[in-house]
């Protein structure tokens, strides 16, 4: 039983250095629950970015998508439609 506490409290700890990372890029990054089918976390220059705030790009999946740069656009609907039929 300690060993997965430890093994939850190390993992809890990536996840926090992680987020504190895309928190910090001058980036934007988002990332999408497969099990809730919901977008589950934006990094932090999403409105410089994209204008746009996260409680409009959570409203409708497609808003995400719309500010998908055209060149990444194929790589993400290969991924996307990967996703939906099921797989990772």
């Amino acid at each position: 039983m300690e060993k997965q506490k430890r093994m939850e409290r190390l993992l809890f700890e990536a996840q926090k250095r992680m987020d504190d990372i895309l928190l910090s890029i001058d980036l934007f990054v988002w990332s999408f629950d497969l099990i809730a089918r919901k977008i589950s976390f934006f990094s932090g220059g999403l409105e410089d970015f994209c204008g746009m705030t996260p409680a409009h790009l959570k409203e409708d999946i497609q808003n995400a998508i719309d500010v998908i740069h055209s060149d990444d656009l194929p790589v993400f609907r290969k991924a996307w439609n990967q996703i939906k039929a099921g797989g990772t």
